[in-house]
C-alpha cells in the first residue's frame, strides 16, 4: 500500500520489527488499534485467530470504541462465522461499515501477494477497497452476507486439513510397508493427485528440516478442523471423515508440535 502512495497507518499487538520496517517506509506507528481508526476511514485486521480478532475490536484501547458513521473495518482474520456476525453487529450498532475477507493460502502467499480471498458483506463497501484488496490476493470472491465468507474459508481448511492427513497417512503405511518413501514420493509428484499444496506437505514429510519453516502452524490447522466440526454440529451435517482427522491432529498437538507446519501431523500417523 505504501508503494502505491497510500496513507497507511500500522499497529501490532506486540513489538515488531515489520512495524518499525513499516515507518521506515512511511507509515505511521499507532499506540493502539483505536488509534488506527481514530487516525483512518479504513481499517484492516489481520491477526492470528478469532479470539485475538476480539481483542483488538473489543480490548482495551480497541478498535470498536472509535468505529463511527464513515469508518469501515475489514476483518482478514479466520474467524467463527458467527463470530464475524457478532463483530458486525457490534460495528453497524455504532454507525461503522463492516466487511468480512478471510484469506486462504500460507506464509509464502503473503509475502507474494498471492491470497486467494473471499468477502462477505457490505458490497459497496467492497468495491471501495478492491483496489487495495488487489494488493494481496491473486483471486477475491464475493460470496454474500455476512458469516458466508468465514463458512467458505472453514470448508476450503477442512479439505486441506483433510487432504494432508491422507498423504501422512499414505507416508506412514510406505514406511511400515519397507517402500522407500522418496520412491512414493516420486511417482505421487508425476501423478494427477499432486498439487503444489501437497506436494509441499509431502517434501516437508520426508525432509530432514523440522517441519520447518511452518506454512501453517500445525495449532491453526486443527483450530479449523474444530471450526468445521463446530459448524458441522449447528448445520446437522455428518462428517465422519473430518472427524477422524481431527483425532490425529490433536494426537499430534499433544506432543508439544504445535508451531511446526501442519505436515508434522506425519509423526502421529506413524503410530
Amino acid at each position: 500500500m505504501l508503494n502505491n502512495n497510500y496513507s497507511v497507518c500500522v499497529w501490532n499487538k506486540t513489538a515488531s520489527a515489520a512495524c518499525e520496517d513499516a515507518k521506515k517506509l512511511g507509515a505511521r506507528v499507532c499506540i493502539s488499534a483505536g488509534d488506527v481508526v481514530q487516525q483512518c476511514d479504513i481499517v484492516f485486521c489481520c491477526v492470528s485467530n478469532c479470539s485475538s480478532a476480539r481483542e483488538v475490536l473489543t480490548g482495551v484501547n480497541g478498535a470498536l470504541a472509535e468505529i463511527k458513521k464513515g469508518k469501515s473495518f475489514i476483518n482478514l482474520t479466520t474467524c467463527e462465522p458467527k463470530a464475524s456476525i457478532e463483530f458486525y453487529q457490534l460495528i453497524a450498532m455504532r454507525g461503522g461499515r463492516y466487511l468480512e475477507t478471510p484469506l486462504i493460502g500460507s506464509v509464502n502467499d503473503s509475502s507474494d501477494g498471492a491470497f486467494l480471498l473471499l468477502a462477505a458483506g457490505d458490497y459497496q463497501l467492497f468495491e471501495e477497497v478492491l483496489p487495495c484488496l488487489e494488493l494481496f490476493s491473486r483471486k477475491r470472491t464475493y460470496v454474500g452476507n455476512v458469516g458466508k465468507a468465514c463458512e467458505l474459508q472453514v470448508i476450503m481448511n477442512m479439505m486441506c486439513g483433510n487432504f494432508t492427513a491422507v498423504v501422512a497417512e499414505g507416508m506412514a503405511l510406505c514406511r511400515k510397508s519397507g517402500v522407500d518413501k522418496q520412491q512414493l514420493f516420486s511417482v505421487f509428484q508425476s501423478s494427477d493427485l499432486a498439487s503444489p499444496f501437497l506436494v509441499e506437505k509431502a517434501q516437508m514429510m520426508i525432509g530432514n528440516d523440522g517441519y520447518q519453516p511452518a506454512q501453517k502452524p500445525l495449532k491453526h490447522q486443527q483450530s479449523d478442523l474444530r471450526m468445521a466440526i463446530g459448524l458441522s454440529d449447528q448445520l446437522m451435517q455428518a462428517l465422519p471423515v473430518t472427524a477422524a482427522c481431527n483425532e490425529l491432529f490433536k494426537r499430534a498437538l499433544s506432543w508439544g508440535d504445535e508451531d511446526l507446519d501442519m505436515s508434522v501431523v506425519y509423526k502421529a500417523a506413524t503410530l
